[in-house]
C-alpha cells in the first residue's frame, strides 16, 4: 500500500466496524456496566493468555485483562492497518487490570496480541447463537511435577573371607579367599 489515501479509507473502515456495533471499547473502569451481559478477566501469564480462547455471549459482553505476569503487557486488537488498533489497553503494570475493556455485541472471532511479545496471541469467539454460553473461565495451573527420589543403589556388602580349614594358624594364609576347595 504505497499510495497515501489507502490509510484514510482503511481508518474510516476500522471506524465505521467499531461504529456498526462489531465491538464497543470501553473507556470506564473494570467492572460490569448496567447493561452488560456480564464481564471476563482474561489472566496474562508469562506463559501466555489464560484462557487462551475466550467464548463469550455476544449480547454486550466485556472482556478486561489482568497481568499477572513478571513484566508490563500491552493488550492489541488489529484492525489490520497498521498504528490503527481496533483496541489498545496501554500499558498494564503487574497486578492490574485493564481500565477499559472490549465489549462484544456481534458475532465475532478476533484474536489478539500481547505488543511487546507479539507471539503471544489469544482469541475471542462470540458464536451465532445470541444465547450462547460462556466459556471463558482462567484455566487451572498445570501442576509442576512433584520430583520423587530415586533411592540411591547401595552396593552389597561383601561376604566375609572365607577361611579354608587348613589355613587356620598358618601365616600368610588368612588373607586369602577360597577360591577352590582341595577338600
Amino acid at each position: 500500500m504505497s499510495n497515501p489515501w489507502h490509510r484514510p479509507v482503511l481508518a474510516a473502515l476500522a471506524a465505521g466496524l467499531l461504529l456498526a456495533g462489531v465491538i464497543t471499547v470501553s473507556l470506564g473502569r473494570g467492572g460490569t456496566s448496567a447493561n452488560a451481559a456480564g464481564t471476563v478477566t482474561v489472566e496474562i501469564l508469562d506463559s501466555g493468555f489464560n484462557p487462551q480462547v475466550c467464548q463469550v455471549n455476544r449480547n454486550a459482553t466485556t472482556i478486561y485483562w489482568k497481568n499477572k505476569s513478571t513484566k508490563v503487557r500491552r493488550v492489541v486488537i488489529s484492525s489490520g492497518i497498521e498504528g490503527h488498533p481496533l483496541f489498545d489497553s496501554g500499558d498494564i503494570a503487574i497486578g492490574e487490570t485493564t481500565t477499559g475493556g472490549v465489549i462484544v455485541n456481534q458475532i465475532w472471532d478476533q484474536q489478539y496480541y500481547d505488543e511487546y511479545e507479539r507471539t503471544m496471541t489469544g482469541r475471542i469467539v462470540a458464536p451465532l447463537s445470541p444465547s450462547a454460553q460462556t466459556a471463558c473461565s482462567p484455566q487451572p495451573p498445570t501442576p509442576t511435577p512433584t520430583p520423587t527420589r530415586t533411592p540411591t543403589p547401595i552396593a552389597p556388602t561383601p561376604a566375609p573371607l572365607q577361611l579354608h580349614p587348613r589355613c587356620i594358624g598358618l601365616q600368610g594364609c588368612a588373607v586369602m579367599p577360597v577360591i577352590a576347595g582341595d577338600d
